[in-house]
């Protein structure tokens, strides 16, 4: 199945859902982490491929390393704030996947390094 939503249509989405759930499984500071881990997305995504959105097919393992570096090169995050960024796009990825918006994770090789 090839959709054709968006990454930022779908992260837009699971913010509204946990926006709802707020204090009914989200904490203020899970919403605002998610918050914050989108705005980064939609930047690098702006910064790097010049657009507003990509579609979740084109969402693969390269997208993790290049966004792993945009994170670090163009925030104050440290590797542990930058992993937890990483953690918040792997969660919209497997929301996509449960949703059958797309059939694989880039994620499959990924290994997030905490220090």
């Amino acid at each position: 199945m090839k959709s054709k939503k968006g990454i930022i249509e779908v992260a837009d989405y699971h913010q509204e859902i946990i926006q709802g759930k707020l204090n009914k499984g989200y904490s203020q500071s899970s919403v605002s982490s998610y918050k914050a881990s989108v705005k980064y997305v939609k930047a690098f995504i702006r910064h790097h491929y010049k657009c507003a959105d990509l579609t979740l097919s084109e969402i693969e393992y390269n997208f993790i390393l290049e966004f792993e570096r945009y994170v670090k090169g163009h925030t104050e995050c440290n590797q542990n704030g930058t992993m937890a960024h990483i953690k918040r796009l792997k969660r919209i990825i497997h929301f996509a996947i449960e949703n059958e918006w797309l059939d694989r994770s880039p994620f499959l090789r990924y290994k997030a390094k905490y220090e």
